[in-house]
């Protein structure tokens, strides 16, 4: 069994709710606003979904 990638992530969760499928969600609070944190985060996830060979769609959404 090989680490999740996603584990370390604090300001996204992370779904998959089909094969393939990746849902990232924003969740940051109130009106899931974007502060450092969530902007590094942002920037390193899409290296992760790069190397996953079980995602060929990811989306993008906010909390609520």
């Amino acid at each position: 069994m090989t680490a999740d990638p996603y584990a370390g992530y604090t300001k996204l969760r992370i779904e998959r709710p089909a094969p393939k499928v990746l849902r990232i969600i924003m969740d940051n609070g109130r009106m899931n606003s974007a502060d450092h944190a969530m902007h590094a985060e942002l920037a390193r996830i899409w290296r992760d979904v790069d190397q996953d060979p079980d995602v060929n769609v990811a989306i993008l959404t906010g909390a609520g």
